[in-house]
């Protein structure tokens, strides 16, 4: 798209371009500024990690393997943002 346009699309599920990674973030702003309006938003962006974990959970061990556990994607990413 160029450098005067930006494309927006939803959020993954890893930690470093994920919704987890921007609660964590919220969260620490939260912690540093005492803001609970940024507490507040940090939980409220990971509401789809239940359901998310419940749909995993379900996944057959070799199915699993495809979904990672490095620290910034996959299960590590999603388990430190908690």
């Amino acid at each position: 798209l160029g450098e005067r346009y930006r494309r927006l699309g939803p959020c993954g599920a890893d930690l470093g371009h994920g919704y987890p990674g921007v609660a964590l973030f919220l969260a620490e702003l939260a912690a540093l500024t005492g803001a609970d309006r940024y507490a507040g938003t940090a939980r409220a962006a990971l509401r789809p990690l239940p359901r998310l974990l419940d749909r995993l959970a379900a996944l057959a061990d070799e199915d699993l393997g495809a979904v990672g556990s490095g620290a910034f994607t996959g299960l590590g990413g999603i388990l430190y943002a908690l």
